[in-house]
C-alpha cells in the first residue's frame, strides 16, 4: 500500500513520462513528418538537386537519430553513471554546432547513485539540453555536477536568449524538469533573464 509521499512521487512521475511523450509526438509531427512532406513536394516538382537532396535527408536521419536515442534508456549495470553522461554530451556535438561542456567532480559520488535516481538525472540532462538547443539558440552549453557531503548538485547553463521565471506559462520541457525533479526528491531553480541566458540549477541529497 503506497503512502502519500509514494502516491504524489508516482504521479510526478507518471506525468513526467506523458509530457515527454507529447513533446516527442510534437517532434516528430511538427519536425520530421513536415520535413517529410516538404521533400516530397520538392520532389514532385523537381526541386532538389542530388546535393540538397542528401542534405536534407541527412538532416532528417540526425533528427531521428536524436529521438531514437532520446527514446532508449541507458543501461547503468554496464557502464558508469559518468561515462553515460559525458557520453551524451559528446553525441550532442554531433548536431549541435555550439560548444557543449561537462564537468564532474567526486566521480565516485556520482556513479554511487541507484539505476532508478540516475535514469531521473539524466533524463533531466536530456530536458536541459533539449531546451537549450531548441528553444534558447543557445551558443554555449555548460554542464557541471558537484557533490559535497550528502549533497548532490548540478547545473546546466546557456548563453541563449532566456526568459522570465516569473512569467505564468511554462513550457513542456521546464514542467517535465520540475517533475523530474520531485521525484528524486530534489529542488529546482530557474535563474534566468530575457536575452541573458539560463541556468537550470538542481539540488538532491542522497537518501
Amino acid at each position: 500500500m503506497l503512502n502519500e509521499t509514494q502516491k504524489r512521487q508516482l504521479q510526478s512521475y507518471l506525468e513526467g513520462l506523458e509530457a515527454e511523450r507529447r513533446r516527442l509526438a510534437r517532434d516528430l509531427h511538427d519536425g520530421i513528418s513536415n520535413d517529410f512532406v516538404a521533400v516530397h513536394m520538392k520532389i514532385e516538382q523537381n526541386g532538389f538537386d542530388k546535393e540538397s537532396l542528401q542534405q536534407t535527408l541527412g538532416s532528417l536521419h540526425d533528427k531521428l537519430r536524436g529521438i531514437s536515442h532520446s527514446l532508449m534508456p541507458p543501461v547503468f549495470k554496464y557502464a558508469d553513471f559518468c561515462d553515460i553522461i559525458e557520453d551524451y554530451v559528446s553525441r550532442q556535438k554531433e548536431y549541435f554546432k555550439g560548444n557543449a561542456q561537462c564537468t564532474i567532480y567526486r566521480r565516485e559520488a556520482w556513479n554511487s547513485l541507484t539505476a532508478t535516481v540516475a535514469l531521473d538525472v539524466y533524463r533531466i540532462v536530456q530536458e536541459g539540453f533539449s531546451n537549450a538547443i531548441k528553444h534558447a539558440d543557445a551558443g554555449n552549453i555548460s554542464l557541471r555536477f558537484e557533490y559535497t557531503g550528502d549533497t548532490f548538485q548540478f547545473f546546466i547553463e546557456d548563453d541563449g536568449k532566456g526568459f522570465d521565471p516569473t512569467a505564468s506559462s511554462r513550457g513542456i520541457g521546464l514542467r517535465t524538469i520540475r517533475e523530474r525533479v520531485e521525484n528524486l526528491p530534489g529542488e529546482v531553480s530557474f535563474i534566468s533573464e530575457t536575452g541573458k541566458g539560463t541556468k537550470v540549477l538542481i539540488v538532491f541529497h542522497m537518501i
